[in-house]
């Protein structure tokens, strides 16, 4: 017993991410696709972005996606985002997220973190 090796266990505590900073905007989304979050015509995604929630609080569908997304159901077509549906994404500030709707122009919403 007495050359017998003792071994420790290490045991990660868990923590919660610590957010900094967060800011909310209002993008007006057409039939032209524009990056998200969008203030007035700059693209201004919040310095070391680590998250951000988009928002419908429009009345037609908000398609999401890159900056080919397109407003239907083809291979290119994107997240489809109702009316007052909402979205979570993990993403940084180095990522771009495109909406492009049908018609009518809709507002999104968005809350970003760092």
């Amino acid at each position: 017993m007495a050359n017998e090796a003792k071994t420790s266990k290490r045991v990660a505590i868990p923590t919660l991410e610590q957010f900094q900073t967060a800011i909310q905007r209002v993008t007006s989304v057409t039939s032209s696709r524009v990056a998200i979050p969008m203030v007035g015509s700059t693209y201004t995604p919040l310095d070391y972005r680590k998250g951000i929630i988009v928002q419908n609080v429009g009345s037609a569908t908000v398609y999401l996606g890159s900056v080919t997304v397109t407003a239907d159901t083809a291979a290119t077509g994107g997240i489809q985002l109702g009316p007052l549906d909402s979205l979570n994404i993990t993403l940084d500030g180095s990522c771009t997220l495109y909406g492009i709707v049908a018609s009518t122009a809709v507002k999104v919403a968005s809350l970003e973190v760092s």
